[in-house]
């Protein structure tokens, strides 16, 4: 049986009030912090990207939810980052996926007098499969606890700032690190570091596969605590240089 999408919006506008359309300002989502939600749970996401201050609605593709815009305007452009392709504006939205929503991508699309911007997917997932990141996680001795199988849900909040993140391994044991970032429309250009429990570096890696993600697969020699470090490439920092980190073996 063909599904047809179900699309949901809430309006901010009386019906039938007049907007001037002003061609070439259609909005334009260029990435969302945090990079995954949860069903069942109140969501709090930060979109930004072009022409955002002029949304009145977001809809959200299948999936019968009231969306609400909490707040828009104006956001700085980052050291380095051009403003053509990471936008200048923000929009804070909340609502709440039904708890039976499943797992996979969720597809938001924001609307003004002058058109939808193209859809922009995140991650939806179990709240058993995500950790969010915490801090202070800057260094070894105040690195945050990860396992095999979870998701961290974290960002680069500030310039210069590492996230470290603390694993127990058994000698053999296949690791794979993979971060989601640049992909997702992140402005993190990530780097991955892996550490022994003296500080030596086993693996490093900045882009992989044609993309500015990072992945690190290697065999552990010893067994022990391994230390993981996530950074930006060139030092920046701040809300939308987020990121999921996922470890697997």
């Amino acid at each position: 049986m063909r599904v047809v999408p179900v699309v949901c919006w809430l309006l901010l506008v009386s019906p039938g009030s007049a907007q001037e359309v002003k061609p070439g300002k259609q909005p334009m989502i260029v990435c969302a912090a945090p990079l995954a939600v949860v069903p069942g749970r109140e969501t709090k996401l930060t979109l930004r990207g072009a022409f955002l201050d002029e949304i009145t609605a977001v809809k959200v593709v299948s999936a019968e939810i009231k969306v609400e815009i909490t707040s828009k305007g104006k956001t700085p452009v980052p050291q380095n980052h051009d403003a053509k392709r990471v936008g200048d504006t923000q929009a804070e939205i909340k609502f709440t996926l039904p708890t039976e929503t499943p797992s996979g991508k969720l597809s938001l699309i924001a609307v003004s007098a002058n058109g939808e911007s193209a859809a922009y997917e995140i991650v939806v997932a179990k709240p058993d499969d995500l950790i969010d990141e915490k801090e202070p996680n800057d260094g070894f001795k105040s690195a945050q606890s990860a396992s095999a199988g979870k998701t961290i849900v974290g960002a680069i909040g500030d310039a210069r700032n590492v996230d470290v993140f603390r694993i127990e391994l058994a000698a053999g044991q296949k690791l794979i690190i993979e971060i989601t970032a640049a992909r997702a429309g992140s402005l993190l250009d990530p780097t991955l570091t892996l550490y022994d429990s003296k500080g030596v570096v086993v693996a490093a890696n900045d882009d992989h596969a044609g993309t500015r993600d990072s992945r690190i697969e290697t065999t552990l020699a010893r067994p022990g605590t391994y230390y993981v470090t996530v950074q930006d490439a060139n030092d920046s920092g701040g809300p939308h240089f987020a990121y999921l980190l996922k470890f697997g073996l």
